[in-house]
């Protein structure tokens, strides 16, 4: 990865983590769909539950999302040097960007809202409730008509918490560049035995009462979506993802290393979820997932391909595809009678539905231009 992730790499991951989040829903707990009476090849072949733990595995999709998110917020600022980003005129500017991508998210969700839940009302027995709560909703605080809307308030938390903490990193690295490593000789090796020294006194005093609230938090899926959200925003900062890229040997390698790297996180999030929620190694194993799943699929162009098309309309999927799982249409899912053919047809409507949502953005968005000018 020569620069690092691009928008087609973010598409190709937003695309992978939709096919996620429809089959983690749909089957992470069968009751919710109204019915457990449909034919589950993995769990004929397996054992009961195969399905379903395959299903909290792909609970993976939010912590996707979050990275991604950190990384491309990174990026776009990273026009601006770092030494540039330590003014407090800057953490104004930041949060203009927080705002302007806040209401790009819920531009989409207004135009969700705005057709789906009046359906809810008459055809949906979908109960009226206070207008404050209304409002709430509205602004994407709560989450009382679709309980899967409950990311975006999780999403406007983390981008409002970034100025903040790309300020504190610029000043930290613009004092450790100008007071450590370019006064002395060797300030790169002694930064690197800081880290080093850090990690051995964290593993040593790791049940110290000190540790005990982040160690804690970890089970905290919230804290630890946060935590992968700064994550990817560190990966950007640090050009983490440009490791070896112009190292021919280190090419060579590349796909083995995925494959292994992918293999390996898996395995430990199969092992170690014991319900659909679990997310408590999420924050330390989703970077090398992303890079593994970049990697290898630029191998397969057509599925890259493919991916970056779901990817793109990923968004409007997120928003719609709770409304064919459980709310309005599930009665036409449950019709499909096998697993598989039930995630591929809730995954083809939600695309449908994310394709004509788009059309109609569109042509709002074309109305709006012509009305100011």
């Amino acid at each position: 990865m020569k620069n690092g992730l691009t928008k087609k790499d973010s598409a190709l991951i937003y695309g992978i983590a939709i096919l996620m989040m429809i089959y983690h829903h749909l089957f992470s707990n069968p009751q919710r769909l109204g019915s457990t009476e449909y034919f589950s090849i993995l769990n004929t072949i397996f054992d009961g539950i195969t399905e379903q733990r395959l299903a909290w595995l792909f609970r993976l999709c939010v912590p996707l999302y979050a990275f991604i998110s950190g990384y491309g917020i990174c990026t776009i600022i990273s026009k601006n040097p770092v030494d540039e980003r330590c003014s407090f005129r800057q953490i104004f500017s930041n949060y203009k960007l927080v705002m302007k991508q806040i209401l790009k998210l819920l531009k989409k969700y207004w135009l969700v809202f705005v057709i789906f839940i009046p359906m809810g009302f008459h055809f949906f027995n979908l109960h009226p409730i206070g207008p404050k709560t209304f409002t709430r909703n509205l602004l994407g605080l709560a989450n009382d008509y679709n309980a899967e809307w409950w990311y975006i308030k999780q999403y406007m938390m983390m981008l409002l918490l970034f100025p903040i903490f790309d300020f504190i990193l610029c000043n930290l690295v613009s004092f450790i560049n100008k007071y450590i490593i370019a006064k002395y000789k060797h300030g790169k090796f002694f930064i690197l035995a800081l880290v080093f020294f850090c990690g051995i006194f964290f593993a040593i005093f790791r049940n110290a009462p000190m540790f005990d609230f982040f160690i804690s938090q970890l089970g905290n899926e919230k804290f630890v979506f946060t935590l992968v959200f700064f994550v990817g925003f560190l990966c950007s900062f640090f050009h983490i993802f440009e490791f070896g890229c112009e190292n021919p040997n280190f090419q060579k390698i590349k796909p083995f290393l995925a494959f292994i790297l992918l293999f390996s996180c898996m395995g430990i999030r199969w092992f170690r979820a014991y319900d659909a929620v679990y997310c408590k190694y999420d924050a330390f194993i989703t970077a090398p997932i992303i890079y593994s799943l970049v990697v290898l699929c630029n191998y397969i162009k057509p599925l890259t391909l493919f991916l970056q098309k779901l990817g793109k309309y990923s968004t409007y999927m997120w928003l719609t595809h709770s409304f064919f799982c459980f709310y309005y249409f599930s009665h036409w899912i449950l019709k499909a009678k096998v697993s598989v053919f039930m995630f591929i047809l809730t995954t083809i409507l939600s695309f449908l539905t994310a394709f004509l949502l788009t059309q109609i953005e569109n042509m709002l968005s074309k109305l709006f231009s012509a009305v100011n000018k």
